[in-house]
């Protein structure tokens, strides 16, 4: 092989490398952007969930409340503890006035999300947190946790 043959194969090598790379830089981005979509999609239907939440709350459908929670959180916390728990934070601190999200926290498993909110209630205010397992356009809870000097008074 000549050395101008050799040149116009190392060429092409080199070209049909470049174009892989590029390609494959492609698809990264692309798996990067569409897992960020995918984030703000269930963000947003947390998001609408604890709203939800706050609503059933307000309403006192704690058995509601349990009864959509994830089958994880039914294994760890028994229907009675969980709406005592709601009945405590509702009879203490009253309704849910407005709530402003502190942090988010996009967890390792598919979908799981975390999002930690001060809350303002009629009687007094907390610290929520929520971990809500997002699937098919749906919030599961997961977890519930609330935390609050007023509800520690009573």
């Amino acid at each position: 092989m000549n050395p101008r043959d050799k040149a116009r194969l190392g060429f092409r090598s080199r070209l049909l490398v470049s174009t892989r790379c590029l390609l494959a830089g492609i698809l990264a981005v692309s798996a990067f952007l569409s897992g960020c979509a995918s984030e703000e999609r269930e963000l947003k239907v947390a998001e609408a969930a604890v709203g939800v939440f706050h609503s059933q709350l307000d309403s006192e459908k704690y058995a509601a409340i349990y009864q959509a929670a994830s089958a994880r959180m039914k294994e760890t916390t028994s229907e009675p503890d969980f709406v005592k728990l709601l009945q405590g934070v509702h009879r203490t601190l009253g309704g849910a006035q407005d709530s402003a999200p502190k942090r988010v926290v996009f967890l390792l498993a598919q979908g799981t999300i975390r999002l930690d909110y001060d809350t303002t209630f009629a009687r007094g205010a907390g610290r929520e947190q929520f971990v809500w397992q997002v699937t098919n356009g749906q919030a599961i809870l997961f977890s519930y946790h609330v935390s609050s000097r007023d509800l520690a008074k009573q």
